[in-house]
């Protein structure tokens, strides 16, 4: 029993979480959106797709939480949408520059807003 707790010791110390660790995180400032200032992402590369979780930062500095799907466009660029609160959905379109566009859908699939995005910090 003894070996096994030494071994199982040894198995976590060499052993790297990647929990809370991101390929990327970035942010931009949000323009022409009701109540929301800013939208912060953290990306995670895969093989074909890029998963992404983040927030939404509104005027009043609540932040809603995002989980959403991205891929690379032909252009450059990236396409993501994002699932919200209360079955809302975030799409945004960037363009190679990262700087791009963000709407609003609701539950029917309409397009409620539309707004730029300005690429502000990538780290």
């Amino acid at each position: 029993m003894k070996r096994k707790l030494v071994i199982l010791t040894i198995m976590f110390a060499f052993i790297s979480s990647s929990y809370g660790q991101s390929d990327a995180s970035l942010s931009w400032s949000v323009s022409g959106i009701n109540n929301v200032d800013q939208l912060k992402l953290d990306i995670n590369f895969g093989n074909r797709y890029l998963a992404s979780n983040g927030v939404v930062v509104q005027s009043n500095g609540n932040a809603v939480p995002l989980s959403g799907t991205c891929f690379e466009t032909a252009q450059g660029g990236a396409f993501c949408t994002f699932s919200a609160q209360q079955g809302s959905t975030l799409v945004l379109d960037l363009q190679s520059s990262l700087n791009g566009t963000l709407r609003t859908i609701n539950v029917n699939g309409q397009a409620i807003e539309t707004g730029s995005l300005t690429l502000v910090e990538i780290f």
